[in-house]
């Protein structure tokens, strides 16, 4: 009978002990919360420098806010970026290749000359962001929302749809190649 009671009082302990750690001092269960856009925000204590060292850091910031943050000429090869808020972001120049941002928000971010080699951008919002000089070779563009996207220098834009204006950099046509059947890839 002993040895019941005391492996009850184990569980009992076990669950508290759960109950505790999943719980901060504020009794915060949510820690992520959706913006208006749908788009994830850490509401918990950390703030976007705070956030931009844990990427420096780890390669690894999925769901975090960097609103705003500077993160040009970084090297993010690999980094999971997948859902984070990056708005506004100045990541020109950066080293993306392979890198998750499914389903991150890339309003107005900055790109220019990003390498976005085989980067995951499923479901990402990219309208608005200045993509001169990227490098898309084998990204993964699947329902990425690239209106108002500009391209080559911002002598076009990507359309609303999923075709685009046709657009001549380096001798090459890029914007309708990388734009078309977005909503079927």
């Amino acid at each position: 009978m002993s040895k019941v009671i005391k492996s009850f009082k184990l569980f009992v302990l076990i669950i508290l002990l759960v109950a505790t750690i999943g719980c901060d001092s504020n009794n915060n269960n949510n820690p992520t919360a959706l913006t208006e856009n749908g788009f994830a925000e850490d509401s918990g204590a950390q703030t976007v420098q705070d956030n931009r060292i844990t990427l420096i850091n780890t390669s690894r910031c999925p769901l975090c806010n960097l609103r705003g943050a500077n993160l040009s000429g970084l090297n993010l090869r690999g980094a999971n970026l997948s859902g984070a808020n990056l708005s506004g972001v100045d990541l020109s120049g950066a080293d993306l290749y392979s890198a998750d941002l499914s389903e991150a928000n890339l309003k107005g971010a900055n790109l220019k000359g990003a390498n976005l080699t085989k980067a995951y951008l499923s479901k990402t919002n990219l309208s608005g962001s200045n993509l001169s000089g990227v490098d898309l070779s084998g990204a993964y563009l699947f329902k990425a929302d690239l209106s108002g996207a500009k391209w080559c220098d911002g002598l076009c834009t990507c359309g609303t749809s999923d075709t685009c204006v046709g657009c001549v950099c380096d001798g090459k046509c890029i914007s309708v190649d990388v734009c078309r059947g977005l909503g079927s890839q």
